[in-house]
C-alpha cells in the first residue's frame, strides 16, 4: 500500500501518515505500507507514488489500483496515465450534500488542467462573434 499526501501549513502530519495510521488500526499490516509524503496535489500523488512504487517493486513492471472520490476518479485516472502508472482507480461514496462543491471542484480541476485548449476554443469563439458582428455591420450578409 501506498499512502499518498502531503502535508498542509494547518496539519499535524501529512496525509499519507493519517491514511497509514488508520489502515495499521484496522489491521493492515506496517510492513506492507509504503509513506508518499511529500505530495501537494493529485498530480504530485501520482508522479511520486509511480516513483515509490517503481524504487519499491524495482522496475516498471507493476500495476496500481489508486483510491479516491467517486468524483475526483477521472481526473485521477488521467493524472495516473501521465505518470506513467498502469493502475485503474476505485472511487469511495461521497454523500449527496457535498456532490454540487465537489462536481464544481472537478470542473475546475479539468479546465486548469486543459487551459490551453479551452482559452484556446473560447478565443475562437469570441473572434467568430466579433466578425459575425462586423459583418453584420458591413452588411456583408
Amino acid at each position: 500500500f501506498i499512502m499518498s499526501g502531503g502535508q498542509g501549513p494547518n496539519e499535524k502530519i501529512s496525509e499519507a501518515a493519517a491514511m497509514a495510521t488508520y489502515a495499521i488500526k484496522r489491521g493492515v499490516p506496517r510492513d506492507l505500507i509504503l509513506l508518499e509524503d511529500q505530495s501537494r496535489n493529485t498530480e504530485q500523488n501520482m508522479e511520486f507514488s509511480q516513483i515509490v512504487a517503481y524504487n519499491d517493486f524495482g522496475n516498471g513492471d507493476f500495476r496500481a489500483c489508486f483510491f479516491t472520490s467517486n468524483y475526483h476518479l477521472f481526473r485521477s485516472a488521467i493524472y495516473a496515465k501521465q505518470a506513467g502508472l498502469d493502475a485503474n482507480g476505485i472511487g469511495s461514496y461521497t454523500r449527496p450534500y457535498y456532490l454540487p462543491n465537489a462536481v464544481l471542484r472537478e470542473f475546475a480541476g479539468m479546465f486548469v488542467m486543459n487551459r490551453l485548449r479551452h482559452f484556446t476554443v473560447m478565443a475562437l469563439i469570441v473572434a467568430s462573434y466579433f466578425a459575425l458582428a462586423i459583418c453584420k455591420l458591413l452588411n456583408v450578409f
